[in-house]
């Protein structure tokens, strides 16, 4: 890939985007690279505010305008937002709704996983039914706004499944996924080991699950057959329950 030729203009219109240095810095990094490098820095960021950097609430929700969705604004004005997250003014700024409404396309059985990786290599994994508005809530409050206030850092978002997908595989994945940041070293925030719905919801999956293993008489046919309900029932060790229908045979075959 052909390397890009800066020029004195070209970053100059980059560094009026920017009130700071550090945002300049942050946001257009090759650009500011350039400008260091070519000693232009001084000249092209002279409309920029000197001193320490310093966010009012109204300059915060002013830069917060140039992005319909605030992973939009997480992702290219981080300064700004981490301003917003630590003060607690993200509740006050208003993102446009249709890109919520656009992506709501999960329900009770079809869950979307997905990771926040930290630069620390800091995890948190978790699964929901409508990306954005999960998203938002982790800007607001929990441990993945703890984090990011606490460490002053920016989490990369990672979908992990093939988007929206049926429950009882996104709770297998959700529990595999945690353990596989865990086994490569990374510090996972989540409390518990995934797998962790609404109360109605579980008692909806139970009987789900317990309707499909009423189809088997012993349970290596419903583990061949349906691996993914059996497997995520083991895990919430409801297998006793749902298959307690089972041929007592097997059962004692099992305890040999």
């Amino acid at each position: 890939m052909e390397r890009k030729k800066w020029t004195k203009e070209s970053v100059h219109n980059i560094a009026l985007k920017y009130n700071f240095r550090n945002q300049f810095k942050i946001n257009d990094s090759k650009a500011y690279d350039a400008a260091r490098k070519h000693k232009w820095l001084n000249e092209i960021c002279e409309h920029m505010d000197n001193g320490k950097l310093f966010w009012t609430k109204e300059k915060v929700i002013e830069i917060s305008k140039r992005h319909k969705t605030c992973k939009s604004f997480m992702n290219n004005d981080s300064t700004a937002y981490k301003a917003a997250s630590k003060y607690g003014w993200l509740k006050d700024i208003s993102f446009d709704s249709s890109d919520i409404k656009i992506s709501v396309v999960g329900n009770r059985y079809n869950r979307l996983v997905y990771v926040y990786e930290f630069p620390d290599k800091t995890a948190y994994i978790g699964l929901t039914y409508n990306e954005n508005k999960r998203h938002l809530q982790h800007l607001n409050r929990g441990p993945v706004f703890k984090h990011i206030t606490d460490n002053n850092t920016i989490p990369i978002m990672k979908i992990l499944s093939n988007g929206y997908i049926n429950v009882e595989d996104a709770v297998i994945l959700e529990i595999k996924s945690i353990k596989t940041y865990k086994d490569n070293g990374w510090k996972v925030l989540n409390k518990h080991n995934g797998g962790e719905l609404g109360g109605g919801l579980i008692k909806g999956l139970k009987e789900k699950y317990k309707k499909e293993a009423l189809k088997f008489n012993y349970r290596g046919e419903f583990k061949k057959i349906s691996p993914n309900v059996y497997n995520s029932a083991r895990k919430k060790k409801w297998l006793d329950e749902i298959c307690n229908h089972m041929s007592y045979k097997y059962k004692k075959k099992r305890e040999e």
